[in-house]
Parts: structure tokens; sequence; C-alpha cells
């Protein structure tokens, strides 16, 4: 069995691409209007545009969120310490959930 090692830089460029991608699809709609989202022969790019347009959210999850990408960032690269939250030493089942504060 293989086992990926992966670097805590390599989330500054997932990080970085997911949000070109967002920023790329937001150009394409802006420039071609309801036709991005078109599929068949007669569409933009005989709808490859529109494929590659609705798979763009994937890349924010795939490989971990944006927002955990970004928690690797600080943690690991910047050296930032992590947020202090109380319940880090108790199991699961004894943290409290849906209470109003």
């Amino acid at each position: 069995m293989r086992v990926a090692i992966t670097h805590p830089e390599c989330s500054l460029g997932k990080l970085a691409s997911s949000i070109i991608a967002r920023a790329a699809a937001r150009v394409h709609t802006s420039l071609l209007g309801p036709a991005a989202l078109l599929t068949g022969d007669d569409s933009p790019m005989n709808g490859l545009l529109a494929e590659i347009l609705v798979s763009v959210p994937a890349s924010s999850i795939a490989g971990g969120t944006d927002q955990i990408q970004r928690n690797i960032i600080s943690e690991r690269v910047l050296k930032i310490s992590r947020e202090r939250t109380g319940d880090t030493d108790k199991p699961f089942k004894d943290i409290p959930r849906n209470t109003v504060v």
C-alpha cells in the first residue's frame, strides 16, 4: 500500500487553484451570460465550458475545503497557534450541542 506524503505548503497551491477557478468561472459567465451553461453542439465550446463551470465548486471541496486549507496554512506554514475552544479535552459525546449562549 502506498501512502501519499503531503507537505503543508501544498495547501497554498490547492487554495490558490480553487480561488482562481472560481474567478475564471465568474469571468466566463460575465462574458457569455446564460449561454455559458448551455450544452450541445451549438453551445460555446460544444458544451465543454458548461461542464467546467458546473464542476468548479468541486475544486473547493475535493482534497479538503478551502477553510481546512486555510487552517493548515495558518497552523503549519505560518506557525500561528490554534484557537483554543475549551472542548478539546472532552470526548465528542460530552460536547454540548444545540445550545444558545
